[in-house]
């Protein structure tokens, strides 16, 4: 039987973020149902005029859920809670991706709070091309199983021989930065049409991948 070797070895980087996923959701309660969605759709018409003045090109912004419910609201009559209907809850959340481009984002931003429409607002940071970061830590866990085995090898009189088998772990599917960025409806009321720019500096993506090698021993 050939005798084997068996090694993990570990992939770690950094990375700068170079991408900006914005996220509006805009959710209108009404009793009529054609109200929930004309006033949904009007906010989410208002915020696509106001991306594309921003310098975001047509279509930039995409539907990533829609969705209509049904609300009630607890009220106390004759000694007992009852359930009354509240309204129909009309709910549109949108995406928009861009390179990291801060003055970009506070243009946006700026755009969306004098847009008239509610939304709440999460933006996030992330890389825009995921599989080259994938790549290369499997790349850098194959050196590191390949030195560990080569040293466990030296200590032990043996040589490395031919590869037998490889395991890979998984890799992270999500590269995003740790860096939250969110503004609530009653915020953006606040703020109004020109809100103070943000000073965001995204902290780097600290990425982690684990492959097990095995190697026949001479």
């Amino acid at each position: 039987m050939n005798r084997t070797i068996s090694v993990k070895g570990e992939g770690r980087l950094s990375a700068a973020p170079d991408l900006v996923t914005l996220s509006l959701t805009v959710s209108v309660l009404d009793k009529d149902y054609a109200a929930a969605s004309d006033k949904t759709a009007a906010q989410t018409d208002s915020l696509k005029s106001a991306l594309l003045k921003a310098g975001l090109g047509a279509g930039a912004l995409k539907t990533a859920a829609y969705r209509v419910n049904t609300e009630y609201e607890s009220e106390y009559v004759d000694n007992r809670y009852i359930n009354k209907f509240a309204g129909y809850r009309c709910t549109h959340s949108l995406t928009a991706e861009f390179a990291l481009d801060m003055k970009l984002l506070n243009a946006v931003l700026t755009a969306v709070a004098g847009s008239g429409a509610e939304p709440e607002i999460s933006v996030s940071f992330s890389v825009s091309e995921p599989e080259s970061l994938q790549s290369e830590l499997l790349a850098r866990a194959a050196v590191d199983a390949r030195t560990k085995a080569k040293a466990l090898c030296a200590a032990s009189g043996a040589e490395l021989g031919e590869i037998v088998r490889i395991n890979c772990g998984a890799v992270p599917p999500v590269m995003t930065s740790n860096t939250e960025y969110a503004m609530s409806r009653d915020c953006l009321k606040a703020v109004g049409a020109a809100p103070r720019a943000a000073d965001i500096d995204p902290a780097d993506i600290d990425l982690r991948a684990e492959a097990v090698f095995v190697w026949e021993i001479k």
